[in-house]
């Protein structure tokens, strides 16, 4: 981890625009996603569904809308493989421990905080999966891990607090994050699951 929050959340996403910290996993570990996955998702909001969703243009990713069914859900492509963008664990500059099982692994993070929403072949708005509940945040990552690999341990980065427990597959990993009050972010990693989108317009 690097020796803030906020400067791990730009090594790891490299999109200003995102602020989101890492991820987590359950103690069972995660299901391993299949290997050409896709982003299952659920829209939910007011008034008519839009006709198709797709990634937004600052993720670098294929942006041909897919196909929004009647009843709000769609299943959205990842690519087969992702690059490693530096994303990394633990830091010698902040208290607390940090320990990866296997260092071959090397990671990068999908950055899907939001996807772009069509109607009749326009951009009409977006989804996102972010929940926030007083101070509390969560959202979810997809993760891609070169090698199998565990990330166990808690941080105390200049008064931020970040506790790990991910179980990473070779491949695709979805991973839920939580925020409190802007000062503890855990990360877990939970098993494939069709997540819920909120569409704004």
């Amino acid at each position: 981890m690097t020796s803030s929050a906020f400067r791990q959340v730009q090594t790891m996403n490299r999109f200003p625009w995102l602020i989101l910290p890492t991820l987590l996993i359950t103690a069972c570990g995660p299901a391993p996603l299949p290997s050409v996955p896709v982003i299952d998702g659920q829209l939910r909001g007011d008034g008519p569904w839009p006709d198709a969703i797709s990634f937004t243009p600052v993720v670098f990713l294929p942006q041909t809308p897919v196909a929004v069914l009647a009843d709000g859900t769609f299943k959205l492509p990842l690519p087969a493989t992702l690059v490693p963008d530096g994303t990394s664990y633990g830091s010698p500059l902040c208290e607390g421990e940090v320990h990866q099982s296997d260092l071959r692994a090397a990671f990068a993070t999908l950055p899907h905080d939001w996807l772009r929403t069509w109607t009749q072949g326009r951009p009409t708005g977006s989804a996102t999966t972010r929940q926030v509940s007083g101070g509390t945040v969560w959202n979810y990552q997809y993760v891609y891990s070169t090698f199998a690999t565990s990330v166990r341990g808690t941080q105390n980065c200049e008064g931020i607090q970040e506790s790990f427990d991910l179980d990473y597959e070779r491949g695709w990993n979805l991973v839920e994050w939580t925020q409190v009050n802007g000062r503890q972010f855990l990360y877990r990693s939970i098993p494939n699951r069709r997540l819920t989108w909120q569409i704004s317009n």
